[in-house]
């Protein structure tokens, strides 16, 4: 079972039907920076979901873990956001194993490794 840390900029009613384990960043103690979430993610062994920039320029930097799903769907309304997730989950599971960080566009997924 994976576990998955969303970030602060996405929606807390992103679920999705999967066993795995989604943890949102404001359901722990306190208002997190981004390096907090970094080192939890490090920490407990999940992998962040993020529309944030500043992650991919983190791992970058730091190298994995933890592994990043960058959404880059643009600004389009909390529905289209999780519906394309969903769409797109499946694919995003068997790659997230390969690569270190997935960026998800509106019409296709890029995995980069470091």
């Amino acid at each position: 079972m994976k576990k998955f840390l969303i970030d602060e900029n996405l929606p807390k009613t992103l679920k999705l039907q999967t066993n795995d384990k989604f943890i949102h960043v404001c359901n722990l103690d306190k208002q997190m920076t981004d390096s907090e979430i970094w080192e939890y993610a490090k920490q407990n062994d999940c992998i962040i979901i993020t529309k944030d920039t500043d992650f991919f320029e983190r791992i970058i930097l730091l190298g994995t873990p933890p592994k990043i799903i960058w959404i880059r769907l643009g600004n389009i309304r909390r529905r289209q956001l999780e519906q394309n997730i969903v769409n797109k989950w499946d694919e995003i599971i068997q790659k997230i194993d390969e690569y270190d960080l997935l960026e998800i566009h509106n019409t296709k997924i890029e995995g980069l490794k470091f």
